[in-house]
């Protein structure tokens, strides 16, 4: 799925870097004007996120995983990605675990991301929030068995 309607996605946000992940301060116009080759990227696809969602309202998970399958099957084609989450009102953590965050479980490696996966339109507290579930992500792939004994403690289910 290919989405090019770059004047419903055009937003501005503070150019700043969390963990691997780019936000951009670039107008989306600009950007898919620019040689995005010059960027080393090569090809790249643009995403705009209400499209996915049909609304401004990214709540659930299942549209998350809508949006990662749309990210996943363009950097499996080589493209590098821009996600737009411009015209998007409200966004849940489990959206935003279900579609960036799972980027980050395996299946491609965090040089990948930050080289091909650019997102923009995120307000300063998505950003912080997104910043958050990849740590916790990249955090959990290091070390399951840890996390998983965490929880089994907080639940009252550890040996004892």
């Amino acid at each position: 799925m290919s989405v090019a309607n770059v004047e419903e996605a055009k937003v501005t946000v503070d150019e700043r870097q969390f963990s691997d992940l780019h936000l951009h301060s670039i107008d989306i116009e600009e950007m898919s004007m620019m040689d995005m080759a010059a960027l080393g990227v090569g090809p790249v696809e643009l995403i705009c996120v209400p499209k996915i969602a049909k609304s401004g309202f990214c709540l659930s998970s299942s549209c998350g995983h809508e949006l990662y399958e749309v990210i996943a099957d363009a950097l499996h084609s080589g493209k590098g990605v821009l996600v737009s989450f411009g015209h998007v009102s409200d966004i849940s953590s489990a959206f935003l675990e279900s579609s960036i965050g799972r980027l980050y479980r395996g299946n491609f490696s965090d040089e990948e991301i930050a080289k091909k996966v650019v997102v923009c339109g995120l307000s300063d507290d998505d950003a912080f929030v997104l910043k958050m579930i990849i740590d916790r992500t990249k955090d959990y792939s290091k070390n399951p068995d840890h996390f998983e004994a965490e929880i089994k403690e907080v639940l009252g289910e550890a040996d004892e």
